[in-house]
């Protein structure tokens, strides 16, 4: 999956999550990472990534940032792509293993950071960095992805 595919993906998906009625359940930001991610899930799928770990929502301000553990599967392409509220302008994601050892990283000014995992089976870590958050705290969703074909499902 190219990187065009998803930014293009992103933004379109902030425009409609901007304008969307929030759900009485979740606040408006919240909500609107749900939705930006569950686009990036249908357009995964049709590339044959299939999702590996749940949602995991959180806030930060700018600057600070937050880590998630994740599993890699061995043999399989692992994908973590992280989305922000229309708050970020700016997020990145490292990727480290068991040994805080930098496997990837996406550092890009833009707010749809996404690594991949290649390796054996192996425990990740995954942090999210906020860079630029306009309106404290900015909400972020991030999830893993696993190519279908790669794996034993």
């Amino acid at each position: 999956m190219n990187r065009s595919t998803f930014l293009s993906l992103a933004a379109a998906a902030s425009v409609a999550a901007a304008s969307a009625t929030p759900a009485l359940a979740q606040d408006q930001w919240a909500q609107q990472v749900e939705n930006l991610l569950n686009r990036v899930t249908a357009q995964t799928r049709n590339q044959g990534y299939v999702p590996d770990s749940p949602v995991r929502i959180g806030s930060l301000a700018a600057s600070a940032s937050q880590r998630f553990s994740l599993h890699g599967r061995g043999g399989a392409t692992t994908m973590i792509v992280a989305v922000c509220d229309t708050d970020c302008s700016d997020m990145d994601m490292i990727l480290y293993d068991s040994g805080g050892n930098v496997v990837a990283r996406d550092v890009a000014a833009d707010d749809t950071p996404i690594v991949t995992w290649q390796g054996g089976e192996a425990d990740l870590v995954a942090e999210v960095r906020m860079v630029r958050c306009n309106a404290a705290p900015c909400r972020f969703a991030v999830r893993s992805y696993v190519k279908a074909n790669s794996t034993k499902l």
